[in-house]
């Protein structure tokens, strides 16, 4: 079962006028879950979100039985820590990597275990619909990451990526996704925000 595509089918039946992103939602539970209770200042501070919408987003996920109050903060439920741990075994948030050949700065999202070749177009175009300038779509195979449109292996247009990329763990079947902005923030939610996208689809 794909409870992150019943997630958020529930929330945007809820969500009303409220202008968040997938993106914001996982940020809120990574920073729940890995914090002692996540305040509304810790959500405004790294969310980059006013203090209206914190709280309008601290209450929809109330209701979605995500978080609860504890201390000031918030926590995640029982229900919201199943959650966050199924995006964290989907999900390796690999962050901004070390090349500016696609754009000033780039962010980068393993999808693991994805097992198919991607279409790397309509990824691409999911990036820019997310506010990215740019993407670059990798897929790992036969022990080699390749461009998927022309199986071409990366190691030989740029080593370095590749050998950076290999570090962090990707195993074949995983894909890798860089979204590339001139706005630091930007390209981190645009990546995030697509690969969010792409599991809502999957299973």
């Amino acid at each position: 079962m794909n409870i992150w595509r019943d997630f958020i089918q529930r929330f945007n039946i809820v969500k009303g006028r409220l202008d968040i992103t997938p993106a914001h939602i996982y940020l809120t539970l990574k920073l729940a879950a890995l914090k002692e209770g996540v305040s509304r200042y810790i959500m405004i501070t790294n969310l980059r979100i006013s203090e209206a919408k914190a709280k309008t987003l601290q209450r929809k996920l109330k209701e979605l039985n995500i978080l609860k109050p504890l201390r000031g903060g918030h926590i995640l439920t029982e229900y919201g820590n199943k959650l966050f741990n199924y995006l964290s075994h989907k999900l390796v948030d690999i962050g901004y990597i070390p090349t500016k050949d696609i754009s000033r700065y780039c962010y980068a999202i393993l999808l693991k275990k994805y097992n198919r070749v991607p279409n790397a177009v309509l990824i691409r175009d999911t990036i820019i619909r997310f506010g990215g300038s740019a993407g670059l779509i990798l897929y790992k195979i036969d022990s080699k990451i390749i461009f998927p449109e022309s199986g071409e292996p990366l190691s030989t247009y740029d080593d370095k990526l590749n050998s950076y990329l290999l570090r962090k763990g990707v195993e074949d079947g995983d894909l890798i996704l860089i979204a590339g902005s001139s706005d630091e923030y930007t390209s981190k939610l645009a990546a995030l925000n697509t690969a969010l996208s792409i599991l809502e689809e999957i299973e």
